[in-house]
């Protein structure tokens, strides 16, 4: 490994009744961007225009990317968690070089899209058919069980939470098993939007918050996410460009991810309560 991953911060999240401990490492905001050879002009310029824009810790981020991998492969975790903007805007090249390294990563993976999935040259249509095979065959929402626990990665790349999302969750929270969540916008809490307004966001860029605004499925999926009948152990998510974490209701925890171009790793240990 040419640069070491340093994990930046453990976590721990409680789980009743679990048989073995867990541990997941969790980053977003990579931002990687890649172009081929037979790429175009424009799209090599625009590839390594954005490259170093977000080299802000010595290193590209396709490359502190691939640490985490490597270190994965070597560390073994249960699966990295993956909270979006992995790729820094969609074009076929950024997302087959995705693939790639994936494919050539032997540790699971689980990815929920964010912002930047969503921005380039792509319609909605074509984010979803190209990246559905990286995220459990849909961005919208997928499930993945543990036994004793559930992963559950919602996308929220469009500020907003579906009637659709809200009726899968429901369904989800009819089994009973805790869940952990994957978001890349966090969730509106009492804890982390005044944080937020005051930072240099400038607003509330949370999900429900100010400036994103909000309507009736996106509110009715945040009652049930705070509810104590969800059984949502813990929110994992991105987007902010630094590590936060706060309850997203008492005794719940929301987990924000500094950007992984900046080697931000937490490392997520699910041990038994």
């Amino acid at each position: 490994m040419t640069e070491p991953v340093t994990i930046t911060e453990r976590v721990s999240v409680v789980i009743p009744g679990l048989e073995r401990p867990y541990t997941f490492l969790h980053i977003s905001d990579t931002h990687i961007t890649h172009a081929y050879e037979n790429d175009s002009d424009a799209g090599k310029a625009l590839a390594e225009k954005q490259a170093h824009a977000w080299n802000q810790a010595g290193i590209f981020p396709v490359d502190a990317f691939a640490n985490v991998l490597e270190y994965a492969d070597e560390t073994k975790p249960d699966a990295i968690l993956m909270a979006g903007d992995v790729v820094d805007y969609y074009t076929e090249s950024n997302v087959r070089y995705l693939g790639e390294m994936l494919s050539a990563c032997k540790t699971e993976c689980l990815y929920v899209p964010g912002n930047h999935e969503y921005a380039g040259n792509a319609t909605f249509d074509d984010m979803r058919a190209t990246l559905s095979p990286l995220m459990k065959g849909t961005p919208d929402f997928w499930v993945r069980d543990f036994g004793a626990f559930v992963i559950v990665g919602v996308c929220d790349g469009t500020y907003r939470f579906t009637a659709e999302q809200v009726e899968k969750l429901k369904a989800v929270i009819a089994q009973g098993k805790p869940i952990l969540m994957m978001l890349h916008l966090p969730i509106r809490s009492d804890v982390l939007s005044p944080y937020v307004a005051k930072s240099w966001w400038g607003s509330d860029v949370t999900i429900g918050g100010t400036f994103h605004g909000t309507d009736e499925p996106t509110e009715e999926f945040l009652a049930l996410v705070k509810s104590e009948e969800s059984r949502v152990a813990a929110i994992f998510a991105g987007h902010l460009h630094y590590d936060h974490a706060g309850e997203f209701a008492p005794g719940r925890m929301q987990y924000v991810s500094a950007p992984a171009f900046t080697r931000f790793v937490r490392e997520v240990s699910v041990i038994p309560g």
